[in-house]
């Protein structure tokens, strides 16, 4: 069984149109319709395998096994209940899984927790990042394949006549965070998508290895960084890697916040 002892629903359920039209399909009323969807609902989200009707792991609800625990008996038959279940499905509602367990459609989205939501956000912005860094080191790699880029000790170095265009440097302030500060928190999320629409996608390698060097741990003081570049220009410190930035480099970027 679930461990969640309910499941949210959605209000506009009572002016559905596809449960009006699985009402007409059925000639019965819409809230008999209404009553069991609602029965579906609390049966999938007390399922073992939250929105799904089964009994078990192995196990999945008949028909007649719904027909029954609704309670529907004596005022409609089960092949009423098997055509309305065929009209759930016809009007994507309700699909068959791969195990052949009737399973409630999009109920994941509409259940999901905040926990849920952030960490499928996490896995999402992840997956940007490892496509991104995918793309970055195909670029390099042709690059480097034409004797124009070498790499040495896990940094990149420059010749004379070529500097890394912007467009090779991939922002990524969610990975830094989580790497520099710790979980991302949805109070910060927005602070950090604006961020990086404000500041170009290379300052934030730089601005949170500063941080780290001088033992802090904090976004504001990354912050304070990017906008003491923005004011007075942007000056890294020559011949320093994206990363490896140390502690001696602090006098090239001006006042730095305390």
């Amino acid at each position: 069984m679930s461990e969640l002892p309910w499941f949210k629903f959605y209000t506009e359920a009572f002016g559905d149109p596809k449960l009006a039209l699985v009402a007409s399909d059925n000639q019965v009323e819409v809230m008999t319709v209404l009553g069991i969807w609602t029965a579906l609902l609390c049966l999938a989200s007390n399922s073992p395998a939250r929105g799904t009707l089964v009994v078990t792991g192995g196990r999945n609800y008949t028909v007649d096994e719904l027909d029954t625990i609704i309670g529907f008996k004596g005022n409609m038959s089960t092949g009423d209940l098997h055509s309305m279940i065929d009209s759930f499905i016809s009007l994507e509602m309700i699909d068959i899984d791969e195990f052949g367990a009737y399973r409630i459609k999009h109920f994941e989205e509409r259940q999901e927790t905040k926990e849920e939501k952030a960490a499928r956000l996490n896995r999402e912005r992840q997956k940007r990042y490892q496509n991104s860094h995918k793309e970055e080191d195909s670029v390099i790699n042709n690059v480097t394949n034409n004797g124009e880029i070498t790499t040495e000790s896990s940094s990149i170095s420059i010749s004379n006549s070529l500097s890394i265009s912007d467009s090779l440097i991939k922002s990524n302030i969610f990975q830094l965070y989580s790497e520099y500060i710790g979980d991302i928190k949805p109070a910060i999320e927005k602070t950090l998508v604006a961020a990086d629409g404000e500041y170009p996608a290379e300052w934030f390698p730089k601005a949170f290895e500063i941080m780290r060097g001088n033992d802090k741990k904090s976004w504001a003081y990354v912050e304070g960084i990017l906008k003491n570049w923005q004011a007075n220009g942007y000056k890294p410190a020559k011949g320093k890697s994206i990363d490896r930035v140390s502690v001696e480099a602090r006098s090239h970027y001006g006042d730095i916040p305390q």
